[in-house]
């Protein structure tokens, strides 16, 4: 120490060894599972083996309802409503190219960004405000908040009974058990009561908010991770708007 790599580029002469250890498996079993899996590809293209990319099943086709597939044109990856591509006169959009989608969600992301107004801050200030008047409005959690100060004090009161000497031990902790059982269940109800598909959204949107906010500087190329984070569809029409649908459920439109 200090070690110090450095890349050979030419500078030594380099030698190439072999068989200088036992590998995993012998040489004929690689071969023959080199074989198989090789095989296995060509029966896969012959069958036209349907391979995942970052927008399959995202895109939505906004004319029509269907959903948009990859093809190939002329050497460019682009994107079609699967009407349009059995029947033309099915559905009016058209074929647009997969970097142009990419452009749209880095547009939209840095405008999620970097613009004047903080669209998630006001959205999740939006979204606690609606939960917390649904709670004061929910009367069934009301009368289980009720029902629990109810409970609370009958153990209080088995409490300064047992301390005073006037109830027994054995029944004390017979009734304290009973009573802190049938105090779990209605907070349990309670909290299943206050839970609702707004809260699910405020932490979506929350979640958003913080992986936006990760990004340093403006998003210059498109980021797979991100994309597959934070994004539950796509909408193309045949406009060319690009209507962006993030977790939580809110959306933006792009030209692209």
């Amino acid at each position: 120490m200090p070690f110090k790599k450095i890349k050979n580029r030419g500078e030594e002469d380099k030698y190439y060894i072999s068989e200088t250890h036992t590998g995993i498996i012998d040489r004929e079993t690689y071969e023959r599972a080199t074989a198989l899996l090789e095989k296995r590809r060509e029966e896969n293209a012959r069958k036209g083996e349907i391979t995942a990319y970052t927008l399959s099943g995202k895109i939505g086709c906004a004319d029509c309802g269907s959903y948009y597939r990859r093809r190939v044109v002329r050497g460019a990856v682009r994107w079609a409503c699967a009407n349009h591509v059995k029947n033309a006169d099915s559905c009016n959009s058209h074929y647009i190219g997969e970097d142009r989608i990419f452009d749209g969600f880095v547009a939209v992301v840095n405008k999620l960004k970097y613009s004047d107004t903080d669209i998630l801050a006001q959205t999740e200030r939006s979204l606690e405000s609606a939960i917390q008047m649904m709670k004061r409005q929910n009367t069934d959690a009301m009368q289980i908040s009720r029902q629990i100060s109810e409970m609370n004090a009958k153990l209080l009161m088995l409490e300064q009974l047992r301390s005073k000497g006037y109830l027994a031990p054995e029944i004390y902790q017979s009734q304290t058990n009973e009573l802190t059982n049938d105090l779990n269940k209605l907070k349990a109800k309670r909290q299943s009561a206050y839970e609702s598909k707004l809260e699910d959204e405020l932490k979506k949107i929350q979640t958003l908010r913080k992986r936006i906010d990760e990004i340093g500087e403006p998003l210059a190329a498109f980021d797979d991770m991100l994309f597959h984070e934070t994004v539950e569809s796509l909408a193309l029409n045949n406009k060319d708007e690009l209507t962006v649908t993030f977790i939580g459920g809110i959306s933006f439109t792009e030209i692209i």
